[in-house]
């Protein structure tokens, strides 16, 4: 059984405002829960602290969040997926000290925990950044090697850390999602999943 790493601290992105949809999806039911407090409770298995950036409807969704989730806000949300990335990765290493961090998004409910165990077992074998296989590159789920806090803590425009695996490939590892890399973008999508997966607990 895969214990949660003390070393290795979960950044969740949940600051979108989800205007493909229509609804700030992180709220949306997903087993007995959220979309946001599933993938909370994934990161949990995995690590000992789980970090949740905010923005979009920031007030509504923190209310949703356990206490024993540590949360801060990305005032500069609408700026994009980089923006949030740079400002959770400013927190983290400004105040934890960490081996390695993994980057999450909340909208990927059928990348659990064994996806996440996979990842940081890779990443503490190999000592390198380890990331998700997609069949158009590699992303996030990822777990980042410390030397790319800086890169981490410099994205300010509306792309995410695909571009600094890119750029760093040679020192990276991938694992391959085993066909469960899918984001729920719209309703349509989530409504399919939910009908397939998000019913009832595994």
């Amino acid at each position: 059984m895969h214990r949660p790493d003390k070393k290795i601290i979960a950044l969740l992105l949940a600051a979108g405002a989800s205007s493909r949809m229509g609804v700030p999806k992180q709220l949306l039911p997903w087993k007995q829960t959220t979309l946001l407090n599933h993938a909370v409770a994934q990161a949990k298995k995995v690590s000992n602290r789980v970090v949740v950036v905010l923005g979009a409807h920031a007030g509504e969704v923190k209310k949703t969040l356990p206490e024993t989730v540590e949360t801060i806000t990305n005032d500069n949300w609408q700026k994009g997926l980089g923006s949030s990335i740079a400002c959770g990765v400013r927190h983290v290493v400004a105040n934890h000290d960490v081996d390695g961090l993994l980057i999450m998004l909340a909208d990927q409910p059928l990348l659990g925990h064994g996806h996440l165990v996979e990842l940081i077992t890779t990443f503490k074998k190999e000592n390198k950044t380890t990331a998700t296989q997609y069949d158009n590159g590699v992303g996030v789920p990822a777990v980042f090697h410390n030397s790319l806090s800086d890169q981490l803590r410099e994205l300010n425009a509306d792309f995410g850390a695909k571009k600094i695996l890119e750029k760093n490939a040679g020192q990276l590892e991938v694992v391959a999602p085993k066909g469960r890399a899918v984001d729920i973008d719209t309703l349509e999508v989530y409504h399919r999943l939910y009908n397939e997966h998000g019913k009832l607990e595994d």
